[in-house]
């Protein structure tokens, strides 16, 4: 019975990040300034690759980079959920450690892992060929999301970040 206590407790968020991430919040750049970022994030990542198939790439890695200007938190105890307000991109799932299956939007099936620590949260969406990171990190007001694109045909992640505020 102890173990399994143990367990839960590990996998459930300390109420003050559960209270510090729930919100609206909003980038501190316009959705322009956002789309610039990633561009220049794709534009270093498709670098990696040979000439003769960097505008694939390209095509391939921009369509990996999208970006949410509001997004709304709602953390619980017993779960994570997070929408983009300006697109149909919503997710949510338990706290549990084990990876929990997803199905995206273009209708693939991949993993997510969930993971927390005292002032952030790390998702990440693992399927065949690479992953999607993202952290989101909590201090007062303001909340940092580092965005890290990984594949096998990358030998440097592809990564942007941006600040938001509390609405």
């Amino acid at each position: 019975m102890i173990a399994l206590w143990w367990a839960v407790a590990q996998a459930s968020p300390a109420p003050a990040l559960v209270e510090a991430a729930t919100s609206n919040w909003e980038c501190e750049l316009s959705p322009a300034q956002m789309q610039g970022v990633v561009d220049g994030a794709v534009d270093l990542a498709a670098k990696q690759f040979p000439l003769i198939v960097r505008g694939f790439a390209r095509g391939k890695l921009a369509n990996s980079g999208f970006f949410c200007h509001d997004i709304e938190i709602d953390a619980s105890a017993s779960e994570w959920a997070s929408a983009c307000a300006e697109s149909e991109r919503a997710f949510s799932r338990s706290w549990a450690d084990e990876p929990q299956p997803f199905t995206a939007k273009d209708g693939k099936q991949v993993n997510t892992l969930l993971a927390h620590d005292a002032d952030s949260v790390r998702l990440e969406f693992r399927g065949d060929n690479g992953s999607r990171i993202t952290k989101y990190s909590f201090a007062g007001d303001k909340m940092t999301v580092e965005i890290s694109i990984q594949a096998d045909q990358l030998s440097k992640p592809m990564s942007w970040a941006f600040v938001y505020r509390k609405k």
